[in-house]
């Protein structure tokens, strides 16, 4: 990020635009700091509708 320029946003800037886009859609508060460590405490929206893969195989069987 940006297109032409991928993987150069600082990990700090990277955190920013994630926190920002998770504020935007009422994830998060003003007020809280997207780090390493908080980032994966997040409870997102839809969380506990998704089926865990692992370790079952979740692609169907194809002959």
């Amino acid at each position: 990020m940006p297109f032409d320029r991928p993987a150069s946003l600082q990990p700090d800037e990277l955190y920013a635009v994630v926190a920002y886009l998770l504020n935007q859609n009422k994830v998060i508060g003003d007020s809280e700091e997207m780090n390493a460590t908080t980032l994966p405490k997040v409870k997102m929206p839809s969380q506990d509708q998704f089926k865990p893969c692992w370790p079952v195989e979740c692609r169907p069987d194809v002959p």
